[in-house]
């Protein structure tokens, strides 16, 4: 029996909760042949797929880990054939040196294809790529998509973004020029960092920054 037509493979560059990509082939016996589109999926109360540009990372993952999974079969049948034998091609079960050289090579085969369907890096978008993405839902959409994955991110690596508010000093050195402004410094840090602490260095760079416009006046 042969079974045919289209069906998505390939999932890749995934935000976890918010979405990923596939790519919808053209397959027989569900082995990817033909690539025909990449989409990415948005994930929530409904499932929604907007057609993006062809992605090759998605078409490679999809065609590896069909290769993978042929080597897993394989390997499976011919451990079996080691193990058992096969009466109908006249095949005597093989001893237990070949049998146990055929379970490790199905077992190094099964390893393999688990890193290829749960490996980090098929599976999941760095913020670059995430970004790239967000951009396919339009400037409305996207925007407030990249602001929830902006946010995944720093979750995810542990960033606490503070914001410390620092006055020019006089020669406008602090605040890009102008001086006598008060400018907003965005400051993405690892850890605790107390609000308080921020604005005492940012004091202090303003005091070596006029003694050192002193010291040039003197």
């Amino acid at each position: 029996m042969i079974i045919f037509g289209t069906r998505m493979f390939g999932g890749t560059d995934a935000v976890p909760d918010l979405f990923f990509v596939q790519t919808k082939f053209f397959h027989v016996n569900f082995l990817p042949l033909w690539p025909i589109q990449t989409y990415l999926v948005l994930q929530g109360r409904t499932t929604r797929a907007v057609a993006i540009p062809m992605s090759g990372k998605s078409i490679m993952v999809a065609w590896i880990r069909c290769i993978g999974g042929i080597v897993v079969l394989a390997a499976l049948v011919l451990l079996m054939v080691a193990i058992f034998g096969d009466n109908d091609l006249g095949i005597a079960p093989a001893g237990k040196r070949p049998a146990a050289a055929a379970f490790v090579f199905f077992g190094l085969s099964c390893g393999l294809q688990y890193l290829l369907m749960t490996h980090g890096s098929l599976r999941r978008a760095s913020h670059e790529r995430a970004g790239e993405l967000c951009s396919a839902l339009g400037p409305t959409g996207g925007a407030a998509l990249r602001r929830i994955v902006d946010r995944n991110f720093q979750q995810r690596v542990g960033i606490v973004t503070a914001v410390a508010v620092v006055q020019d000093d006089g020669n406008g050195e602090e605040g890009g020029g102008l001086g006598g402004g008060r400018s907003v410094q965005r400051l993405g840090i690892h850890g605790d960092l107390p609000f308080r602490q921020l604005r005492r260095r940012g004091t202090g760079r303003q005091k070596e920054n006029r003694r050192g416009g002193a010291a040039s006046h003197g």
